[in-house]
């Protein structure tokens, strides 16, 4: 649009909207020099109302590369304003712009000639140069002009546009939004719309328009001026980019935009997450390279340069987010240019590795098999978008068609003659979404037709629209044997130049990898590479020469790290000898002593001379792994520490889990109360000696350099000596609430490691989280301790048993050597112990009372309230110098005393003493009073406790019996437990009187009720009760004068009594019930109720008459009295609880009657009683047994017999009876064999009797003459030794009318026969089967001799000849298998102990079969042989 109109003002701006030409006519419409008004100073002449308006939208116009139309007020020197409107357009990367002023405006005097030619010169340049198109119309619409960039965007010259109206080349779609925007036009209100139109190729492209109608202020003409810009790539970009933002808001990675200088656009919410921005928070022109981690950055640096100049990037990176926590992410980065080639803007993808452990490295995995896969493929493979142009292809397919990968369209290569066929096709397919399959002709290289079929299916975006297909593509030209003919020279000549530049491409590639390629050759005798090819990257990542690699054929299995070398080449040699493809990951060692980690891909195939190669990829994957590792350790760390498992064991896990990753060993060690370190976990990745030795580390004091470093809080390298460690390590302080509690060591035991940042950053973490769990685990372990004090110490029910427990959990709880408590006794001026533990003898008799007044720390702090802490030897000069000695001389170095309180009154206090000194820390003295504070309270409520139960006892002292009568043929035990909290009183009650026959009356009475009220009822109805059994009435009338008497006295009415009248001669019974529970009778033949002779309670008015029972019980039989808080429960009826009597009396019938009345009581109150029990136990004995038998050695086995049943009827256990069979057989046996040596006939007389309730007393006695032993015994005399071993009190009594021995035994209970565990496997016989036998079994090797039946004199004498024959005999080993001798006396001893000797002589070797736990076993060891005696193993 060409003007010569003075008043318009012509400007060019950059990018940045800075003037850089501002025309004359400036100065006319500002009154300002153009001149100083370039770059930003134009802004001072806008109006200030209009500029902010105006800055807006023109840098909304420029971000978007188009132009605008606007209109402002512009402000004149002389303090005018004048209206104006101003059009620019954009060219060329620059803003040209002209201003002219509003329609009506007087203009100002114009600045001549000069000033037209400049604005017509700068609005020529604005026309012709610009993006878009300029028009001026007629009012109706019809063009009047157009400038020349009509022919370069829409394809025609100005002269076939002037004359014609839009409507012409508008789409008929549009037509009407058009018209509506053209007849919709004011002077004051432009129109904007975008609407297509159709090129001169026939195409339709979308434009904004931007129409204004324009009045001319002297004519009055009308005219309308329209700019039109080509918007469609910006459509189908904010298309693109609307798809790009729905995958990116719905995607797990962070996904991200920046523009061109690196600020960042747009970041999706997974992104905002993983840095920490939330929605909300605007992201401040924060750039890509503010979100790399510091150490990256400058890395990050030469990142963008690569992507600068190659276009994409991928690779690890480390992250920061805006907590300053570094991420390690696997980052995919790619630069996007404009139509100029000028970068516009940046697109990055990062994939966290913190949550995708080996996840980059499996996908890269997979994607170079599919890679291989697809390029090996027999089959054509492609990807094209819906146009049909091919955007991806594979070898094979670029084979087919006969050009390189990028010069393959899918188009263009269709023969002419089926290129409309396969078009509809294609279009059909598109329109539908639906597969696609045809079979058609391509032009290959020179010409060539061949004849294809392809199959494609659709691909679809996130909002189901077809943007494209991946199809297949199969040469069947073979099939068809069709030729075709050559392409022309032109299409030769491209596909050259194609395969030249993808030639180019390629070598660029490989040689900016980095990565190390490779090829080998399979040696088949060597079975190993023998590599041909080896790039230089190779010297770059490992620090070796590539020739190397070639040159020596064992150079690259010598690279690979020791650990990983078997596997690492069995598995290449597998798969490259089997022609697989494969890829695997091993560590290697750089040149410098790095471990590298290098991940390798290989494709194995034959040559045409039928020779296996290999090509390789090999990449560096140390940051990855590491990356890798980091996370796994933190994830497996974290998941060891929130187990619910015991503090030793967490650390022991951690220490495995890292023992190999700082060093070659890791430890944790904790500081003890007395400042030293001690190991509480060690771990070694393959040596258990290492760990043993390590764990063994003495309490070690921290150098006080290595104090000073540790302070810091950060992992250090302590040198030998100046830590605990006698080798280098990688050390981390370890502490709870801001103390040093310890240190994570990682020991180099072999060559010294270099630790760079992520190692010291891994390893501060793994120990602020072992600290965590070391605070976590002492405060719940002191919440734990706590509460058990104070549960220990609720349920203390004397001041003894507060005392116990409370010196007993301190001493555990705080690691003192000795521990005790005082109790506060103010009237006498004096603490008195109550309980202590850990003193020397002497010491605590010295302090077992302590004045107050005295000079001690136990004194000190009952006088003053306050705690007394010391800490060591020094302390204990300084303030109690005259106990310094004291305290050396019994190993004492720390101590403290705490007072125990209550409401404010000091009621005891706490004496505790530590073998080590010690640094008591605020918080382990908070504790320690803590604890204390449990006690005093808990001793004021026992002390009164105490109080209340001697009262209480005294009074149910005076109305029991004292103690139970000693009886010959009846054992007793009574237990009695009070059902009332805190008083030992109750209404139960039991008695038993000796009567003057020789009978025995036992009772049990149960009064309503508890406590002293019902102890007050029951003392007079037992006193009453007692008086009528001894005046001689039997049980039925007792009860009836009984009934009478409990008439009048208060509260007896329901009460509840048994009695009964034994005979222990002959085990008559006689009994009578009132209302009470039946008697029960437990023996061998099992439990039974006396449930008949029932009787009503007392003080029942109109009851019937008491009844008797009778019944007779044998020795051995218990009867069982009670009352019925032993068979009553809530909620279930007294059957029951019989039933659990009889069924526990069942089982522990045999033992003695104190323990029997135990078993019964733990039977029926499991959870303690809830009424009062009272329990009596009476066993009917044997009378004492007396045989008078000849003194001969055939009656031994007599004897055995008689003393077998007595010991069965009085309950002895089994293996306890062969004991005193044994003793009792040597004495019977001397008897026998010495005391009537003259011939003539004599008797023995014995006798066994129990005495008391443990022992049993023996007594053998003859009236022959007293032989003393021989000096020399020989293989004799060893019986007088056996009975003192075995027996106690042994007495010797010979005169000249005999010899009398005796002795005690214990009496062991028969233990249960239904508790297997208590049961021997096999029990003893001491009954011979018949007379002693032998059997013999001979083979080459030894003579086996079964010796059957009794070694006893008899025996032993019967089979000696043919043992001491066979002892002479040469031969082979000999073998005497005792395992069925059923007893050994001193008689049998001695005749092993000869036949052993004559075989020793006899050059043969003689051993024993024995079963050890046998009665054989037995008298070997009470014999002391049974170490002069070979045994034979297999037995």
């Amino acid at each position: 649009m060409p003007t010569g109109d003075a008043d318009a003002i012509t400007w060019v701006s950059d990018g940045s909207g800075a003037r850089t030409v501002l025309s004359p006519a400036w100065r006319a419409r500002t009154g300002a020099d153009p001149t100083a008004d370039l770059g930003d100073g134009w802004r001072r002449r806008v109006h200030a109302a209009d500029l902010p308006t105006y800055l807006e939208q023109t840098a909304a116009a420029r971000a978007a590369g188009r132009g605008w139309t606007l209109g402002y007020r512009l402000c004149h020197a002389d303090g005018t304003v004048h209206a104006v409107r101003e059009h620019a357009v954009a060219a060329d990367g620059r803003w040209t712009g002209v201003v002219l002023p509003e329609p009506g405006t007087e203009p100002e005097p114009g600045p001549g000639p000069d000033a037209d030619r400049e604005a017509e010169a700068a609005f020529r340049l604005l026309a012709e140069h610009a993006d878009d198109v300029i028009g001026r119309h007629a009012a109706d619409g019809t063009w009047l002009w157009v400038s020349p960039s009509v022919e370069r965007v829409a394809g025609y010259r100005p002269e076939e546009v002037v004359g014609r109206h839009p409507r012409d080349v508008v789409h008929p779609d549009d037509a009407d939004a058009l018209d509506a925007a053209l007849t919709g036009l004011t002077d004051d209100v432009p129109a904007e719309l975008t609407l297509r139109l159709r090129r001169a190729d026939g195409t339709h492209r979308w434009f904004a328009m931007h129409a204004r109608r324009v009045r001319d202020a002297r004519t009055g003409a009308v005219e309308v001026h329209t700019s039109q810009r080509d918007v469609t790539d910006q459509l189908l970009a904010q298309e693109e980019l609307g798809r790009f933002r729905g995958l990116a808001e719905r995607a797990a990675d962070l996904i991200g935009t920046a523009d061109a200088e690196g600020v960042i656009l747009y970041l999706n919410p997974a992104g905002r997450e993983m840095l920490g921005f939330p929605a909300t928070r605007d992201l401040d022109r924060m750039t890509m390279g503010d979100t790399v981690a510091p150490a990256d950055r400058m890395r990050f640096a030469g990142v963008l340069a690569e992507v600068e100049r190659t276009g994409t990037w991928s690779g690890p990176m480390r992250l920061v987010d805006t907590a300053g926590i570094m991420i390690p992410v696997w980052l995919a980065a790619a630069a996007h240019r404009d139509p100029r080639g000028r970068i516009a803007f940046y697109t990055a993808v990062a994939q966290d590795l913190r949550e995708r452990r080996g996840g980059e490295p499996a996908l890269q995995a997979e994607r170079e098999r599919y890679r291989v896969l697809v390029a090996q493929a027999p089959v054509g493979i492609w990807v094209a978008d819906r146009t049909g142009t091919t955007t991806f292809v594979n070898e094979h397919m670029a084979e087919i068609y006969g050009a390189d990968a990028d010069g393959v369209d899918g188009v263009t290569h269709v023969h002419p003659d089926d290129r409309e066929a396969v078009g509809q096709r294609w279009s059909e397919a598109v329109r539908l979404g639906r597969p696609w399959r045809q079979e058609y002709r391509i032009l290959g290289p020179g010409g060539a037709v061949r004849t294809v079929t392809s199959t494609a299916r659709p691909l679809h975006d996130a909002t189901g629209t077809v943007t494209g297909f991946l199809g297949t593509t199969t040469d069947v030209t073979d099939q068809r044997a069709a030729e075709r003919e050559r392409r022309d020279a032109a299409g030769q000549q491209a596909a050259r130049r194609v395969a030249d530049a993808a030639a180019a491409r390629l070598r660029a590639m490989v040689g900016g990898l980095t990565a190390i390629v490779w090829e080998a050759e399979w040696d088949t005798e060597a079975e190993a590479l023998r590599f041909t090819f080896v790039s230089d990257r190779a010297e770059e990542l490992l620090g070796h020469p590539a020739h190397r690699w070639i040159d020596d054929p064992g150079f690259w299995p010598g690279l690979i790290h020791d650990e990983d070398r078997e596997t690492t080449l069995a598995f290449t040699a597998g798969r490259t000898s089997g022609g697989f493809d494969h890829d695997l990951t091993y560590r290697a060692c750089a040149a410098d002593g790095r471990t590298v980690w290098l991940h390798q891909v290989v494709h194995v195939a034959r040559d045409a001379a039928g020779v296996l190669r290999a090509q390789g990829l090999t990449v560096d994957v140390t940051e990855q792994r590491r990356a890798e590792r980091s996370s796994e350790v933190l994830a497996e760390t974290g998941r060891v520490m929130a187990e619910t498992a015991p503090l030793e064991q967490k650390l022991d896990a951690l220490v495995r889990l890292v023992a190999h990753d700082f060093g070659e060993a890791a430890a944790v060690s904790l500081c003890g109360p007395d400042g030293l370190l001690r190991r509480a976990a060690v771990a070694h990745h393959d040596d258990p000696d290492v760990e043993r030795a390590l764990l063994r580390m003495p309490p070690t004091a921290l150098d006080p350099r290595a104090t000073a470093l540790l302070e810091a809080g950060t992992p250090v390298v302590l040198r030998p000596g100046e830590g605990p460690e006698a080798h280098p390590a990688l050390t981390v302080p370890l502490r709870i609430e801001d103390r040093f509690a310890g240190v994570l060591s990682f020991l180099e035991l072999g060559a010294a490691r270099h630790h760079d940042r992520a190692d010291l950053a891994l390893a501060a973490e793994l120990g602020r989280r072992t600290s965590l769990v070391l605070e976590s685990e002492r405060r719940r372990t002191r919440e734990q301790q706590l509460q058990r004090v104070t549960a220990d110490l609720a349920s203390a029910d004397t001041v003894d048993e507060a005392g116990r427990r409370l010196v007993d959990r301190l001493r555990d709880i705080l690691g003192a050597e000795a521990v005790s408590m005082y109790r506060a006794d103010p009237e006498q001026g004096v603490l008195r112990v109550v309980h202590a533990v850990g003193y020397a003898e002497g010491l605590l008799e010295r302090y077992g009372l302590v004045r107050l007044v005295d000079d001690v720390p136990l004194a000190h702090v009952a006088r003053t309230a306050t705690p007394s802490w010391i800490c060591n030897r020094t302390e204990w000069e300084r303030d109690y110098p005259h106990l310094a000695a004291v305290a050396t001389d019994v190993g004492r170095h720390a101590a403290a005393a705490l007072p125990l309180l209550s409401g404010g009154v000091v009621v005891g206090a706490v004496g505790l003493s530590f073998a080590t000194p010690r640094t008591f820390p605020p918080d382990e003295r908070a504790f320690a009073l803590a604890l204390a504070a449990q006690a005093a309270p808990a001793l004021e409520r026992a002390a009164a406790a105490d109080e209340r139960r001697v009262i209480a006892e005294t009074l149910q002292t005076s109305l029991l019996p004292p103690t139970l009568p000693e009886l010959e043929l009846l054992s007793l035990a009574a237990r009695y437990l009070p059902g009332a909290q805190g008083t030992r009183a109750g209404g139960d009650w039991y008695d038993v009187l000796p009567l003057d026959d020789g009978r025995v009356a036992i009772a049990v009475g149960d009064v309503v009720g508890q406590g002293a009220p019902a102890a007050a009822v029951m003392g007079q109805l037992r006193s009453a009760l007692s008086a009528y059994l001894l005046e001689g009435h039997d049980p039925v009338a007792a009860l009836g004068h009984l009934d009478r008497f409990a008439h009048r006295v208060p509260g007896a009415a329901g009460s509840t009594v048994t009695c009964l009248v034994l005979d222990p001669v002959d085990g008559s019974l006689t009994w009578a019930r009132a209302g009470h529970p039946p008697p029960l009778v437990l023996g061998p033949d099992g439990p039974r109720l006396l449930e008949d002779a029932t009787g009503t309670v007392l003080a029942v008015r109109g009851r019937p008459p008491y009844v008797a029972g009778t019944a007779r019980l044998r020795p051995g039989d218990s009867i069982v009295l009670y009352t019925d808080g032993l068979v009553e429960r809530r909620g279930e009826v007294v059957d029951d609880g019989l039933e659990r009597l009889s069924t526990a009396g069942r089982a522990a019938h045999p033992f003695p009657p104190a323990e029997l009345a135990e078993a019964l009581l733990a039977a029926g109150l499991d959870d303690g009683p809830t009424d009062d029990v009272a329990l009596i136990v009476a066993r009917l004995m044997p009378a004492p047994l007396l045989l008078d038998l000849p003194a001969l050695g055939s009656e031994l086995r007599t004897m055995r017999q008689a003393v077998d049943r007595w010991m069965n009827e009085v309950g002895i256990d089994p293996d306890e009876s062969y004991d005193l069979q044994l003793a009792l057989g040597e004495a019977a046996a001397n008897v026998a064999e010495h005391a009537y040596a003259d011939g003539t006939a004599g008797r023995m007389r014995i006798g066994l009797a129990r005495q008391g309730s443990t022992r049993i007393a023996v007594q053998v006695r003859d009236d022959g003459r007293w032989r003393p032993p021989p000096e020399d015994r020989g293989h004799r005399g060893r019986g007088l030794e056996l009975i003192r071993e075995i027996g106690d009190d042994v007495r010797l009594d010979h005169t000249g009318g005999g010899t009398e021995i005796r002795f005690t035994v214990p009496a062991v209970p028969r233990r249960p026969t239904d508790v297997p565990a208590q049961v021997p496997a096999a029990a003893p016989s001491t009954e011979s089967q018949g007379p002693t036998r032998l059997r013999t079994l001979r083979s080459a090797e030894t003579d086996r001799i079964a010796v059957l039946g009794d070694l006893d004199p008899i025996g032993a004498a019967s089979v000696r000849p043919a043992l001491l024959a066979a002892a002479r005999t040469g031969g082979p080993g000999l073998v005497l298998d005792l395992r069925a001798t059923t007893y050994l006396s001193s008689a049998g001893i001695a005749l092993l102990v000869e036949v052993a000797d004559v075989a020793r002589s006899a050059d043969r070797r003689i051993r024993l079969a024995v079963t050890p736990a046998g009665v054989v076993g037995r008298a070997l060891v009470l014999g002391g042989v049974d170490g002069l005696l070979d045994r034979v193993d297999e037995y």
